[in-house]
């Protein structure tokens, strides 16, 4: 459904290209889904800190939700499920900091985003923006 967005930032040009790609990836989700803003999605963006570690049963409790219901709801608003969007913000993080804060080494950005070790951030890099971050700063990044 959002792979233009998901291309796009395949083919980021540069760090700040990727970041914007990302957001706009992130806009596209949220807007897509609700022109009016459901009090779950502001409260949810109050819970959804890249760096903290996420448990659904937490959060949908914390929402007032099922964890069935707030998976449903997620789908509905969102598009995808909480957890994916999680690991899109999270990846996010990760390429912010690595734009603000360019003497970080990869570990370190990746513990700062709320990673547990680099090749988690490895992972997410691979499957979101078909690359690992060593060959996204070769392009020029």
């Amino acid at each position: 459904r959002y792979r233009t967005e998901l291309d796009a930032l395949r083919h980021a040009g540069d760090a700040t290209d990727a970041v914007r790609g990302v957001e706009r990836l992130v806009a596209s989700l949220i807007g897509s889904r609700s022109i009016v803003p459901d009090a779950r999605i502001m409260r949810l963006r109050a819970l959804s800190d890249p760096v903290r570690r996420h448990q659904i049963g937490v959060v949908a409790a914390d929402l007032g939700l099922s964890t069935r219901t707030l998976r449903t709801w997620s789908a509905k608003h969102f598009g995808l499920g909480l957890k994916c969007l999680y690991r899109v913000r999270r990846l996010h993080r990760a390429l912010e900091l690595r734009v603000v804060r360019t003497g970080l080494t990869w570990s370190q950005v990746a513990a700062h985003a709320g990673y547990a070790d680099q090749p988690h951030l490895n992972r997410d890099f691979r499957e979101f923006l078909g690359e690992t971050p060593q060959q996204f700063i070769a392009r020029g990044v």
